[in-house]
């Protein structure tokens, strides 16, 4: 073979294994990429959305016999309830990393531990979420179980010594780790550790009334008032965030409403206002973080008009995302 024929044969099976080595550009997201790219447009709410009717009428249909165990169900419920598609996979493992490594919604981890850690953070555990279990106290062995957290902290799952049967609302998750590993445990192992995740939408909030400016005294949720004054009430609402919603901008409308009267007339140039240097918008935008603060400024002037020194202004407020409505008070 010529110099020259030997030259192009290399340079062929150099651009061949080029071509094969190196992916296309799609190629080289990662999963996680694709999921962050993916997810900005999902976000359910519990209660509104998810239920535990959708959870029984789930239980209800699951077929009873044995190869279709706790993630086989589970896999139904995302992908019939939740609308994240999603495969089971092989055994709890298997469907626990196609469901953290999913291309719908990128999971949010809310807690992670051993029967006592479990039990100290159980005010962070909402309904709705997912639990997977351990054999290992350090959740490194293999995992057992998974079930979704309904009201109440009772678990939603199939049993995998009896599914079908067994299929639907059955322990807390206390009682489930304290019985299959906990303290107490009776059978040892499969309930040593617990890991909770988070696909549903949080917007979990407090909220307090006070008068920035006036003679009147504060209080939460519902201010008095009286003829004549110029007064300016700051809402605060505290909350935290979970899901997809973070990250999220949100649209805030806030009015005052008269617990007596409300068509009469008595308060003029009703404005709200975001932040201390900001006023005048109707609807304000914000942007949702794990946890945060809105403030909401209501200024307005009493009107002359006869008034009652037990009326009162109740604040009303209503976050959505787009036309969706999350928090209604």
């Amino acid at each position: 073979m010529s110099t020259l024929r030997k030259t192009i044969v290399t340079v062929l099976i150099a651009l061949m294994l080029a071509f094969f080595a190196v992916p296309g550009l799609e190629m080289c997201m990662t999963p996680e990429s694709i999921t962050a790219d993916a997810a900005t447009s999902y976000y359910k709410f519990w209660g509104s959305d998810v239920s535990e009717g959708d959870l029984q009428m789930m239980a209800d249909k699951w077929p009873d016999y044995e190869p279709l165990r706790c993630n086989g169900w589970m896999n139904e419920v995302m992908n019939e309830v939740y609308d994240i598609s999603m495969n089971m996979g092989s055994w709890v493992d298997g469907t626990r990393y196609n469901f953290t490594h999913n291309s719908t919604i990128k999971p949010t981890k809310v807690v992670e531990g051993t029967y006592q850690t479990i039990k100290d953070n159980m005010d962070k555990i909402k309904p709705g979420d997912i639990v997977f279990f351990n054999y290992a106290s350090d959740g490194k062995g293999v995992w057992s179980h998974v079930a979704i957290m309904g009201e109440k902290n009772i678990l939603w799952h199939c049993t995998a010594t009896s599914p079908g049967s067994k299929t639907g609302k059955y322990l807390t998750l206390l009682k489930w780790m304290d019985k299959y590993g906990g303290p107490n445990g009776e059978h040892g192992s499969p309930g040593t550790y617990a890991e909770v995740w988070r696909v549903l939408s949080t917007f979990d909030s407090s909220r307090t009334v006070v008068i920035t400016k006036g003679a009147l005294k504060g209080k939460k949720r519902t201010v008095g008032y009286s003829v004549g004054k110029r007064i300016v009430v700051k809402e605060t609402i505290a909350y935290e965030a979970y899901g997809p919603i973070v990250g999220k901008k949100v649209s805030v409308t806030a009015k005052l409403c008269k617990n007596k009267k409300v068509d009469d007339g008595y308060v003029k140039g009703i404005t709200i206002a975001n932040g201390e240097r900001f006023y005048g918008n109707k609807e304000l935008k914000y942007t949702v973080k794990k946890s945060g603060k809105m403030f909401i400024y209501y200024r307005f002037n009493i009107s002359k008009k006869k008034l009652s020194v037990t009326s009162t202004l109740t604040p009303h407020v209503t976050v959505k995302i787009g036309k969706k409505t999350i928090v209604k008070y």
